[in-house]
């Protein structure tokens, strides 16, 4: 299935609202305003990167949500592998 420009723009605009109670104030201003921007490839860096260096979980719906933005623009997914899965 592919996903429509704005489709994609929306879904990556919210991404970091699910992330609210898990990263800092800071960190999530800085991705909101990349989003805003359209900079969706470094919304994505930061987002995961950012999950990752403050050692927060994902669930799987997330990591899946994640991945399909990935897909979508064509970057590599490898960066998820290092995520730290909720059970």
């Amino acid at each position: 299935m592919r996903v429509g420009h704005r489709e994609l723009a929306l879904a990556i605009r919210r991404l970091p609202e699910r992330f609210t109670d898990r990263l800092p104030d800071r960190t999530l201003q800085r991705i909101s305003i990349a989003a805003s921007g359209g900079q969706w490839q470094q919304v994505l860096d930061d987002l995961i990167g950012s999950l990752h260096a403050y050692n927060q979980p994902v669930t799987v719906e997330e990591r899946d949500q994640l991945r399909a933005a990935l897909e979508a623009l064509r970057l590599p997914i490898a960066p998820l592998h290092d995520l730290d899965m909720r059970r």
